[in-house]
Formats: C-alpha cells, structure tokens, sequence
C-alpha cells in the first residue's frame, strides 16, 4: 500500500537519525549522561518525569491510537489541487520544522536537489515509494523555530505555499501527512521548573498541530520527532540539557491527545486536538491564509 511505504520510510529514516545521534558511540562529543526517553522506560528523569514512549514508560503504542492512525493513514488518498478526491491527483509529505528538520529531511540547503542520504534523497532512491502520485515537499527552512510556526497566519505558511508548492503544481488542500521537528529558540529555563522551556514547546508543537490543520484541511496524520543530539553545539541556540527535554514535550503532546481521546480531558498545556471535520476542498476555505528519540504520531479529525 502507498501509504504504507510511506510512513515505513518516514519511521525508519527519523528512528535512524535518532540513533546515530545519541551519546556514547565511537564519535560522540560530551556524554551528557542522560538515558534516552525510549530507554528510560518507567524510570523517572530528575525523579519527576518518567520515561517511555507512551504512559507507564512504555514503547508500545495504545491500541485505539495506532487503530485511529492506521484509519487516517488510510484515508490519505490523491486530490486534485481543490482537494477533490482524483486518481491522477497528488498527496503530499510535508517536512515542517527549523534547521535541524531541513537538514536531515532534504538538504543543508532546501532550494537545491535532496542530498542522497536525507530522507527525500533516500526516498527517491527506493522503489517502494510511490513516485507518481506522492510528493514530498520540504517545507523547513533554517532559522523557523517553533515560535514562528505557531500562527496559522504566520508568514512561514505563505512561504511554503508560494515557494515549496506552488512551483511544483500543488496546492495546500492535497498536503496530508506532515514531519513535524521543533526546538524552542535560545532556551534559559530547564526542568523542573514550571516555567521550563520544555513546557514552552509543548505548547508550541499543539499550537503548529492546530495551525497545520487549519492551512491544510485535509490533513491526516503528523510525524513527530524531538531534537537530536546536542553536545556538539558550541552556541545557545538549542544546547543541551534543552534538547534532551524536548523529548518530553513530544512525549506529553502526543499523551494529552491519548488522554483527551479516551476521557475528554483537554491537556492545559498542550491544549486541545484540532476539531472533527470533514474533507474540504480549496474552494470551501474562506480565503489561502484562513517535534522523541523515536518518531511518534498524531492523527487528525
């Protein structure tokens, strides 16, 4: 199935990314110490935040949420450029994040071709994906950080429709999976304190979630990675312990839509999943402006 290559590739390349990042191997830089999220399991990092993937520091996704994203994953179809359903239409792979997302999804500079070892190089390489009616799009761009992104107006939304998709002959209605990879710029404040920077991003990341639905109606399923690796940083853009704790923020956002899923309960941080609806065409909008150390999903209705 299409689909099914497609976020096989998508899983496979960020988990990889992940893994050659991590501290300890024969070229690490600083050890900083900490235990991998995925590796932390039920144990808890500064004996408050408990590790995992997924509640009680599990790595296995809950039933009805790997069910909900597989329904969404199958929806995901080719649409003309209103948003109509059509065989000979296009569904497109967006990458949205900053430096790092941009990087390792396309190139070190997103305006040239895909370097062969970035997700879209290997992508294009591979058999298995569909090259026909599957676009991918890099949508990141250096220096974006998740403050930026967090409007639906935001002028980083008009970028990519005029420059990233346009020229290809695509429009924002036939985006429907989305890699979303974020950091919070220059952060000051580690946890635990309330006012952590990891808190800030969680907030942003169910900001740009909200924001995404809303610039691309049709929109199914959002990939979700945290930064990678940071001892090699020499400036204060993203440094360690900050990027280590993002991981939390990707963990708690994609809890709270479990939560809310299940109970009801809306997350006071991360706040609440974009609103059921149904698949929208260009021509129904009112106008065109109207971030683990393994990759997790949301799924959108």
């Amino acid at each position: 199935m299409e689909v099914e290559a497609m976020a096989y590739l998508a899983l496979r390349f960020i988990l990889a990314l992940v893994l050659s990042a991590r501290p300890g191997g024969s070229s690490a830089g600083p050890v900083t110490g900490f235990i991998p999220i995925n590796d932390l399991g039920p144990r808890l990092y500064l004996n408050q935040f408990q590790g995992g993937l997924y509640v009680h520091g599990s790595k296995q996704v809950p039933p009805a949420h790997i069910l909900a994203g597989l329904a969404h994953g199958a929806a995901i179809q080719p649409l003309d450029t209103a948003g109509r359903p059509n065989p000979a239409g296009r569904y497109v792979l967006l990458s949205v994040g900053m430096s790092n997302t941009t990087q390792e999804f396309w190139a070190a500079n997103h305006r040239g071709p895909a370097t062969s070892w970035s997700f879209a190089g290997q992508a294009a390489a591979n058999s298995i994906v569909n090259h026909t009616t599957l676009a991918i799009v890099d949508g990141a761009m250096g220096g974006q950080a998740a403050n930026v992104w967090v409007s639906p107006s935001a002028s980083n939304y008009n970028r990519v429709r005029d420059e990233q998709l346009a020229p290809l002959g695509l429009t924002e209605a036939q985006v429907q999976a989305i890699w979303l990879k974020q950091a919070d710029i220059q952060p000051t404040v580690a946890l635990p304190s309330a006012n952590a920077d990891a808190f800030i991003l969680e907030k942003a990341l169910g900001d740009i979630v909200r924001a995404c639905k809303i610039r691309y109606p049709n929109l199914q399923v959002v990939f979700l990675s945290s930064r990678i690796y940071a001892g090699y940083a020499t400036t204060l853009l993203n440094p360690e312990p900050y990027a280590y704790e993002s991981g939390f923020s990707v963990q708690r956002l994609v809890q709270a839509q479990i939560n809310q899923m299940a109970i009801g309960q809306v997350d006071p941080i991360a706040g609440g999943r974009p609103e059921p609806r149904q698949r929208r065409s260009a021509s129904e909008t009112t106008s065109p402006a109207t971030s683990m150390p393994t990759a997790r999903s949301i799924s959108l209705t």
